[in-house]
């Protein structure tokens, strides 16, 4: 007996990338400071890199076996790529749209002055933000706003003719590739405190809180484990230990562990 034809699927259909991107508000949102214009698209992250390099000046003299470092500073680069997917035309054409306004993102501001020529008044400069991995030290925001400042060289735009495209209606139709592959690199330019500092009184050193990644170590406790059979022990990350409040919280997720763990011993004395 053949097995049952089934069904069509029944419109509306849900897209399954909506969901981390109106429920989390995981998207990549960039501005253009200028203009106060911004552009976002779902995470839909395929390559993300995040360096960060030193600058030093070596000068090398007669008679010393090193050169004299003399540091300059640090630059960090954010490289990333991502999809841009479309569900069905009407998004196909809004992401299309999503692309334009972002390459007009790359070009400056101008002004017109007497005579009909126009002047450059401000630079084509840009905000990122993608939830703690871009995003300024501190800011618990999921906005543009708690965005990093910066430029980019440009970015690729690559369709994906594989994945098809939408088309309008009509003897002229316009087309709406269903994939856009987006690759980019972000030079950060940093408009907050760096470095570790020393206050008056003081006995140590403190950096910038959050930095980069917006972590927060004193402020929290992971006590967890898993299958294998280091993690049948307790797998503690310890932070802040001077904090009697996350000291508090880890002896007390050591404490359920070790109970936890004597019930199952004790349901199975032969350890089978």
């Amino acid at each position: 007996m053949a097995a049952p034809t089934p069904a069509p699927p029944t419109w509306p259909i849900a897209d399954p990338t909506d969901f981390p991107a109106t429920n989390r508000n995981l998207k990549l949102f960039i501005q253009h400071i200028p203009s106060g214009e911004t552009v976002d698209f779902k995470a839909l992250i395929k390559d993300f890199s995040d360096s960060f390099e030193s600058l030093w000046n070596s000068e090398a003299v007669y008679g010393r076996m090193d050169p004299i470092e003399t540091f300059q500073g640090t630059k960090r680069t954010i490289k990333l790529s991502w999809d841009v997917v479309s569900f069905d035309l009407t998004e196909a054409q809004t992401n299309l749209e999503k692309m334009d306004k972002l390459t007009n993102f790359l070009y400056p501001t101008y002004e017109s002055v007497n005579g009909g020529a126009t002047t450059i008044t401000s630079s084509p400069l840009l905000k990122m933000k993608f939830a703690n991995l871009i995003t300024q030290p501190g800011s618990p925001g999921s906005e543009v706003t708690d965005g990093l400042v910066g430029r980019m060289d440009g970015f690729s735009y690559t369709p994906d003719f594989d994945s098809g495209v939408f088309m309008d209606k009509g003897s002229s139709p316009k087309l709406y590739p269903q994939t856009i592959t987006v690759s980019c690199t972000f030079y950060v330019l940093h408009t907050h405190k760096l470095g570790w500092r020393k206050n008056a009184g003081d006995k140590e050193l403190t950096s910038k809180e959050g930095f980069p990644h917006n972590m927060n170590p004193g402020a929290a406790a992971f006590v967890g484990e898993s299958s294998t059979e280091t993690g049948k022990r307790a797998a503690v990350a310890k932070l802040g230990a001077d904090d009697p409040g996350v000291q508090k919280a880890i002896d007390e997720g050591i404490a359920a562990f070790n109970k936890k763990e004597a019930a199952a011993a004790a349901k199975n004395p032969g350890g089978k």
